[in-house]
């Protein structure tokens, strides 16, 4: 397994590199949002490292990306800006956000009891929320794809802390000031 984080302004990706690997109407998709195109393009290098050349990358009904004919497995995440990859053997799943205001309604909604209580005993209850949030959302792209409102009833902690261990698979995260970034493998 192998991840990467790029900053989006600083990233030397090239959109004619995603020609090869998708076909036009997933590249027009793709092409619309700069943070998404550098996520894809980041995704294609480290693929390539991984396998080589001879792939192509298609989206399932539910817009998750997939490799036809290979056992290899990719997730992309952005925020502002910042893009994050994360290639692997096995399903994976990452996530990257940046700090911010969180409201008190979608801290209701998406957290369990357990984490609400995590949350506001915190010093830093935002990156706390955004630490929890990372994990949730990393933790749904590395399984079967289940909808961002089944978040809630997901319980990442459990006696007070932070559980990074769940069915088999454990999450990686990094809260380094600049980004909040989770990912489960």
């Amino acid at each position: 397994m192998m991840y990467r984080i790029v900053r989006t302004d600083e990233f030397d990706g090239d959109a004619e590199l995603l020609r090869a690997y998708f076909c036009a109407e997933d590249l027009i998709r793709i092409q619309k949002s700069s943070r998404s195109l550098c996520g894809y393009c980041l995704a294609v290098q480290m693929i390539r490292e991984k396998i080589g050349n001879d792939f192509e990358i298609f989206f399932e009904k539910n817009g998750r990306p997939y490799i036809s004919g290979e056992k290899i497995y990719f997730s992309i995440s952005h925020s502002k800006d910042f893009a994050a990859c994360a290639v692997s053997d096995s399903r994976c799943g990452i996530d990257i956000e940046q700090p911010r205001k969180v409201s008190r309604r979608l801290i209701e909604r998406m957290m369990s009891d357990g984490e609400i209580r995590f949350i506001e005993d915190s010093a830093d209850g935002a990156s706390a929320f955004l630490r929890l949030w990372t994990m949730k959302e990393a933790w749904l792209k590395s399984v079967e794809f289940r909808s961002i409102f089944d978040a809630a009833s997901l319980d990442f902690v459990k006696n007070g802390k932070i559980i990074g261990q769940m069915d088999g698979k454990t999450c990686l995260t990094v809260d380094n000031g600049e980004y909040v970034m989770s990912l489960w493998t």
